[in-house]
């Protein structure tokens, strides 16, 4: 089976036209392989509320997407944004919940 890593999972966003010139600092891990993906804010590790999809990773971070509101809170922000946050031992325990 081959591994995949935050890169190839995500690239359906990061290759996306409007974020190839755009700082995403969720690209440093890039290289690392996801070890579980979640389809819900359901156990995110950390204080956004309104993440969409996230994964963890083999290195002990978490890497989420999440496309909040515009300041008008109308639509959606023109850019989604890639929270990381380092998992702490108690999350592993959500999954089997």
């Amino acid at each position: 089976m081959n591994k995949l890593t935050l890169a190839e999972d995500f690239e359906m966003w990061w290759d996306m036209p409007k974020y190839r010139n755009h700082d995403i600092p969720a690209k440093e891990f890039g290289d690392q392989t996801v070890t579980y993906k979640h389809g819900s804010n359901r156990g995110w590790p950390g204080e956004e509320r309104d993440v969409d999809y996230w994964v963890e990773l083999d290195n002990g971070f978490a890497v989420g997407m999440r496309h909040g509101r515009s300041e008008s809170g109308m639509r959606r922000a023109k850019y989604a944004d890639f929270p990381v946050v380092k998992m702490s031992k108690s999350v592993d325990k959500l999954r089997y919940m």
